[in-house]
């Protein structure tokens, strides 16, 4: 193909030069010699902002993404983005020619995808998903059930949720779908709210604090395990700050999945979500009780591709996710065949 310097603009980027420009709206259909590399470019650079993380999703060199920001600003006679200390901010052109170009893209993609039907029931892919050691203990067997029916053949392999990579993962199409309570930076990914989930009090069976109704004074006074705040699940510590509420702390872990085995038998108490407390609760015959203060509930959310850049394999694969924590109301280990504690689609 000839250079963009060599040769005159085609009929498309005269019309996607014109809305730029705001003298009308691109139409009518590509032309073959016009470079969808540069319209992918464009339209990850306006969603992520960053010309490292649009090389990362690309998979190319940060070079090759600068090259073709130059390429695009001659073409469009605009700057497209301009700096703002660190960060990429798009000009009123970049902003106009967002929406059309990142449409036209999803079109082609779609278009093409068609040619490549994906089929579940006959694929042998393997699908990586990012998730606490909470998520593979509550949600993974209902991940791994709807599998079992619609797609025998695709295999899931899970890894730990990195709120330092999980971005990256995402965005370097190592990681098909994230899902989690920790809260991931949306630059350049489709984020889906799945559910609301609160906390409980954990403990041994025997331990008077879970054969009651728990009071302030019963949680100062009992022995607490409690689990790093990395973990994604704050919030309870934050509220017993706020509260100036004195524990007992006598360790700290990791995990949550070390707790049953550091309550039974003794009288450490332990918080944590309330499913898996009451997955814990039936499994290791321990106890539960509700906090004797409030906790906000927090949001777990599905992180993936957004849909105009994920693969039909990665869309499908979002969808069982959220059909298996949410649209179905499959229980995986939960109690009694309940749902999600606070279950909001």
């Amino acid at each position: 193909m000839d250079s963009v310097e060599s040769r005159r603009p085609n009929s498309v980027e005269y019309a996607a030069r014109d809305e730029a420009q705001g003298n009308g709206t691109a139409a009518g259909a590509l032309d073959p010699g016009f470079d969808l590399n540069l319209v992918r470019a464009f339209v990850l650079l306006h969603e992520t902002l960053s010309v490292t993380r649009t090389a990362e999703y690309l998979g190319v060199r940060q070079p090759t993404v600068s090259h073709s920001l130059a390429r695009l600003r001659h073409l469009f006679d605009d700057p497209l983005f301009t700096r703002e200390g660190r960060a990429l901010v798009p000009t009123r052109a970049a902003r106009r020619l967002y929406a059309p170009l990142r449409d036209a893209l999803q079109n082609v993609d779609q278009a093409l995808s068609r040619t490549r039907h994906f089929d579940p029931a006959t694929s042998d892919a393997t699908f990586t998903v990012a998730m606490s050691s909470l998520g593979e203990v509550r949600f993974l067997p209902s991940i791994l059930e709807l599998l079992a029916s619609e797609a025998p053949g695709v295999r899931v392999e899970s890894v730990g949720l990195d709120r330092e990579t999980a971005l990256e993962q995402l965005l370097s199409g190592s990681v098909d779908a994230a899902f989690g309570s920790v809260e991931l930076p949306t630059a350049g990914v489709s984020r889906t709210p799945l559910f609301r989930i609160g906390y409980a009090l954990l403990a041994d069976a025997a331990n008077p604090i879970v054969r009651g109704e728990p009071r302030v004074v019963d949680f100062e006074a009992a022995r607490h395990v409690v689990v790093a705040t990395a973990s994604g699940h704050g919030v309870p510590e934050t509220v017993v700050e706020r509260l100036g509420i004195r524990r007992r702390v006598l360790a700290r872990v990791g995990h949550f999945a070390v707790l049953p085995t550091l309550v039974r038998g003794s009288d450490l108490v332990a918080v944590l979500p309330e499913d898996i407390a009451r997955i814990f609760a039936a499994d290791f015959g321990l106890g539960t009780a509700a906090l004797p203060f409030e906790v906000p509930p927090v949001e777990v959310a599905l992180y993936c591709r957004p849909d105009h850049m994920a693969t039909e394999e990665q869309r499908w694969f979002a969808d069982l996710i959220r059909r298996a924590v949410v649209l179905e109301g499959t229980p995986g280990r939960g109690a009694a065949g309940d749902g999600p504690a606070g279950l909001e689609p």
